[in-house]
């Protein structure tokens, strides 16, 4: 019951949380104003340097983020936890990840927030900004590694690099969209709060399936 109690209680943070961003990025807010600001902070700052030594490795990492790019990670990672005869959690992964991209882009096409104006990368995408499909596929796939880590992984120091290798993923994604002209600060943290709420309700899933049908080889609660 413990983690059913602690997954509601992230999902319902986390859903507060993305609704009151999401209300102010869509009615001009103080977020929504502190983004301009940003924004326009770093087009002056990049604009003369574009060519600076951190916006190639950035590239690199939003490239590598991409929805497409992570749904191949998350076919190979489900693949590997059926190879070491871990159906269950072969299938959280599979079934979280895809479907919270879903619903990201679902929010995304309903608020319809125009991406920012800054341009330091060409080929920017063309689609809405809030939340970040980007941050939000990264946050869905290394987070659910992370938790499979922290219920799995025998040591104590393993279960801390993981949460830490994950958390400093989705900070390298979430800064390379905003520093390359492709997302707010807003959308950003809007991803990122979307990925960790339907985490919340993938291990509410998982738990009020293992409570009907028993204990399973996958994700225990």
């Amino acid at each position: 019951m413990r983690t059913a109690r602690r997954a509601a209680l992230v999902l319902l943070l986390a859903t507060a949380a993305l609704a009151v961003l999401a209300r102010d990025v869509t009615h001009d807010g103080p977020m929504a104003a502190a983004d301009h600001r940003i924004g326009a902070w770093l087009q002056a700052w990049l604009a003369p340097s574009a060519g600076a030594p951190w916006v190639g490795p950035l590239r690199w990492v939003s490239d590598l983020h991409k929805p497409r790019v992570l749904a191949v990670a998350t076919i190979a990672a489900s693949l590997l936890l059926l190879a070491l005869r871990r159906r269950g959690d072969a299938l959280f992964v599979l079934l979280v990840v895809p479907s919270g991209s879903v619903v990201n882009h679902l929010i995304k096409h309903t608020l319809e927030r125009p991406r920012p104006g800054l341009a330091a990368t060409p080929g920017l995408p063309t689609d809405f900004a809030f939340p970040s499909g980007h941050v939000a596929t990264a946050t869905l796939l290394y987070g659910v590694l992370a938790l499979l880590a922290l219920r799995h992984a025998p040591h104590l120091a393993v279960r801390g690099l993981a949460v830490a290798a994950a958390g400093l993923l989705v900070a390298l994604v979430g800064a390379s969209r905003v520093v390359l002209g492709a997302h707010h600060a807003s959308d950003v943290a809007g991803g990122a709060l979307l990925g960790i709420g339907w985490i919340a309700v993938g291990v509410l899933v998982a738990r009020a399936v293992r409570w009907r049908t028993g204990p399973r080889d996958g994700f225990r609660s």
